[in-house]
């Protein structure tokens, strides 16, 4: 269940690496637009570790 969650993840991660990737492209990498897609990929990324980081406190006990 938890594996399925973080390929899911791994999946928007890279649509939204590939969205942020042209818009910095067609608009410049200081566009607003940019920096969104900026910010979710973060939030992805945070979301993935903090998986991680519960499951290996969970296997650890």
């Amino acid at each position: 269940m938890e594996r399925i969650c973080c390929e899911e993840c791994l999946s928007k991660i890279e649509v939204l690496r590939e969205k942020m990737v042209s818009t910095a492209l067609l608009y410049g990498f200081n566009h607003p637009l940019v920096l969104e897609y900026s910010q979710k990929l973060d939030e992805k990324h945070n979301e993935i570790l903090s998986k991680q980081k519960k499951e290996f406190f969970l296997l650890g006990q």
